[in-house]
């Protein structure tokens, strides 16, 4: 399982179902040679959904101001524009951000235990 960015809103979903890991996705580029690959989400998780986020009403408007608490999480090495995070940070203001050191896209590939300690404090508190 894969690191989850932090992206547009539906950017998120397929970010969540990446299989792959490339260059830019990590900051230790020797572990993608010693990780393989996963199976199972393929075209349509990565194309397909891509391509329907056009037909979908944008859920921003009625998501700002969520009372809601959300953990964001970055790897330091992430490959994904601040942009995204920072609106996210605008978009909910009950949020904490996490940036995990020597991670890069696919946090939970190559910092699970950070990954999972920050889940499970934000989660306790």
């Amino acid at each position: 399982m894969n690191g989850v960015a932090l992206a547009p809103i539906g950017v998120l979903l397929l970010a969540a179902c990446l299989i792959a890991i490339s260059v830019s996705a990590v900051c230790d580029t020797s572990l993608i040679k010693q990780t393989p690959p996963e199976g199972g989400a393929g075209f349509y998780v990565q194309v397909m959904t891509v391509q329907s986020f056009r037909s979908l009403p944008d859920p921003r408007p009625r998501l700002r101001n969520s009372p809601i608490p959300i953990l964001v999480l970055k790897g330091q090495c992430d490959n994904q524009k601040w942009g995204f995070t920072n609106e996210y940070l605008q978009l909910f203001p009950d949020h904490r951000l996490v940036v995990i050191p020597d991670a890069g896209h696919s946090i939970y590939r190559e910092q699970p235990a950070l990954y999972l300690a920050a889940i499970r404090e934000f989660l306790t508190k």
